[in-house]
């Protein structure tokens, strides 16, 4: 199981929220596919 903490954004935002499947997707690409994640938290830094 993840926890998936995801920002709460306005309806019409620019940028769109990342699915926790697509957090998944991106940690097992850039980790490895025998990598656990527990917890994946986005930041509202912006840039």
């Amino acid at each position: 199981m993840v926890l998936f903490q995801s920002l709460a954004r306005p309806g019409g935002s620019f940028q769109e929220p990342v699915s926790a499947a697509a957090v998944g997707a991106m940690c097992r690409r850039v980790l490895g596919e025998g990598v656990e994640i527990r917890l994946a938290t986005e930041l509202g830094w912006g840039s």
